[in-house]
This record gives structure tokens, C-alpha cells and sequence, in this order.
């Protein structure tokens, strides 16, 4: 719950506290424990959030949120990595492929200073993951004794331990420094042109709730 209020704070400071908001955060809690679920409610948040910032010429903004995501998640990910299990261990490895994509959506939007610093901050992320090897295998379809189809091959994964070391090291300082600071970045964007997300002027407090007000949960 600390993640999601502190989202929905951040939110708040720019504009789209409306999208996040008391009844979502609850939709969230009351479905922690169900990944489909979850994965729904974050799907349709993004694309609902994905929209205003189009509408309201901030679509750089869509590339940070997805690029902050993705970072806390390895972040999360990785915090007891030499304590983690081996299924958990390849999902991190694997995220060299989720890493790409990424890299990929940055791409597509228009280029501005926030988008260029966010990729800057991501080269050394990059450099960690290099160390994972992925192949692609074709993937194919068999059939067992009792009928059922079994689906084999795809990716194959390759690391070890000093590439999972290089990936924890690297995440825990893109976290702390590159999310805060692009965060930042747009608060004051927002704030200090004078309108808020929908159009309307927002009020005399500047406070920035990327500040120490609202510290980002500690490793």
C-alpha cells in the first residue's frame, strides 16, 4: 500500500490524481494476491494515463512512467538476488528482453531532454544485461500420450552470477537517481506553466511531492 499511495501522490503532483485514485488503489489491494487481476488493473491504468498525456502534449511523459515501472520492478526484483530462487533469478536474466522493448518505446516518442537523460541513465543498465546471453529457438508443438499439447522451445537464457551481481549493483543506483529526477523534471513542467493536466490552473502550492515529503520506499 506504501507503493500505491505513494503513486498516487506523484500522480497528484501531476495532474492525473483523478486516474489514481482511493478507489483504484483499493482495486489493487483487494486483488495483491491475483496475478490476472493485477496485471489487468495495471494495464488499463496505463493506457487510461497513456491517453491524457497525449491529450495534453506531455507523451514523453507515457515513456518515463513505463521506464520508471520497469526499473522499480527490477529493482523489487533483485533486492535479495543471491538469496532468490533460481525461477526468479532467470525472470530477472530475462528482462534483457523486456529491457529492449523499452528502449524501443523511448525511441518512438519525440525526442526531448527528459527522454534523452532517461536513456542516458539506461546505458549502464543496458551494460549490466549485456552480460545475458538469449538465443532464439523456434518454438513447436507436441502432443502427449493422455492428448494434451505440450509447447516446447523458444528463448533460451544464459547468465551467471557476476551478470545477476552487475544487474542488482546497477538497478539499485538508476532507481534511486534517474525515476526521482525525471519525476521531478515533470512535476515542475506541469506546475510551473500554470495548468494542470486538464487544462485548468492548478493552485499556488509548488510543493513537489518527489521531494523528501514523499521519500521512495528504502532498500
Amino acid at each position: 500500500m506504501d507503493y500505491l499511495n505513494t503513486c498516487r501522490r506523484l500522480c497528484d503532483g501531476l495532474g492525473v490524481g483523478d486516474i489514481i485514485n482511493a478507489d483504484l488503489i483499493a482495486r489493487a489491494d483487494n486483488n495483491r494476491d491475483i496475478r490476472d487481476s493485477l496485471v489487468n488493473i495495471v494495464t488499463e491504468t496505463f493506457y487510461a494515463l497513456n491517453g491524457r498525456f497525449r491529450e495534453n502534449g506531455m507523451e514523453e511523459v507515457s515513456g518515463l512512467m513505463a521506464a520508471g515501472g520497469w526499473i522499480e520492478g527490477v529493482y523489487l526484483g533483485t533486492r535479495n538476488i543471491g538469496e532468490s530462487t533460481a525461477d526468479l533469478q532467470l525472470r530477472i536474466a530475462e528482462q534483457k528482453m523486456t529491457l529492449d522493448n523499452l528502449m524501443g518505446l523511448l525511441d518512438s516518442y519525440p525526442a526531448s531532454e527528459a527522454l534523452d537523460r532517461m536513456k542516458g541513465a539506461l546505458e549502464p543498465v543496458e551494460a549490466a544485461f549485456a552480460g545475458v546471453k538469449i538465443t532464439e529457438n523456434a518454438a513447436a508443438a507436441t502432443a502427449a500420450e493422455d492428448g494434451t499439447v505440450v509447447i516446447s522451445g523458444g528463448p533460451e537464457v544464459e547468465f551467471d552470477d557476476a551478470t545477476l551481481t552487475a544487474i542488482s549493483v546497477c538497478r539499485s543506483h538508476r532507481r534511486r537517481v534517474s525515476v526521482r529526477h525525471e519525476l521531478r523534471f515533470q512535476f515542475q513542467r506541469t506546475t510551473f506553466s500554470g495548468r494542470s493536466m486538464g487544462g485548468t490552473l492548478k493552485s499556488r502550492d509548488t510543493r513537489n511531492p518527489c521531494d523528501e515529503t514523499v521519500p521512495l520506499p528504502q532498500q
